[in-house]
């Protein structure tokens, strides 16, 4: 088993990420993050890190 870490520049922003960002929760509040070329805009999705 690996540990993923999850990309918070490609999080859709009705998602928010641990501190850690291991671990993702779905909310009904959108968040106020940065604009990002890799944001998700449409799905509520988001990558992992390499």
């Amino acid at each position: 088993a690996c540990d993923l870490t999850l990309d918070p520049n490609t999080a859709n922003t009705f998602l928010t990420l641990s501190e850690r960002n291991r671990k993702v929760t779905r909310i009904s509040e959108k968040q106020p993050y940065p604009d990002h070329p890799e944001r998700f805009d449409d799905c509520h999705q988001v990558l992992c890190r390499e």
